[in-house]
């Protein structure tokens, strides 16, 4: 585990812009499927059903983002790296979740689609949520191993 940790504490900017290219793709992905009709998408039919869809799909779009941005560099300052990378994350996230809401607006209007600030809430708590999660995995797996001292 140890190793494994080491690794990862490394900086791995490769491993990094991978994940920041799931995220891409994520939001894309998550702009088509916001433009398309309720049964189309597959939704299922119980109430709060979107609401739940909107927290964990926003929830894993904010989680690549972090850990995309948190694996570029070694973290020197983590605190404030990690402080600055949950703020852009919730940034882009709050901006991808309004152009979701917009395009259902204008383009998914045909489809009965509406503007909902519920579901913008919906995507700020998962964004929240997940960086709360992932700042605190962070912050334990990038601190600084403590060296014992040799029992004599």
């Amino acid at each position: 585990m140890n190793r494994l940790r080491q690794w990862l504490t490394q900086g791995r900017p490769l491993l990094g812009a991978a994940l920041l290219l799931v995220s891409a793709l994520s939001i894309a992905m998550l702009l088509f499927e916001g433009s398309r009709p309720p049964a189309a998408a597959g939704l299922p039919g119980f109430r709060g059903a979107d609401k739940m869809l909107h927290f964990g799909a926003h929830f894993w779009v904010s989680a690549l983002m972090f850990w995309g941005l948190a694996f570029q560099r070694r973290p020197r300052k983590r605190r404030s790296r990690m402080i600055a990378a949950a703020t852009i994350v919730l940034a882009l996230d709050l901006a991808a979740g309004i152009a979701v809401e917009y395009i259902q607006l204008f383009i998914g209007g045909a489809y009965g689609r509406v503007f909902d600030w519920n579901d913008v809430a919906a995507n700020v708590l998962g964004a929240s949520v997940a960086l709360a999660l992932c700042a605190a995995i962070a912050q334990r797996m990038f601190r600084t191993p403590v060296i014992q001292p040799e029992l004599r």
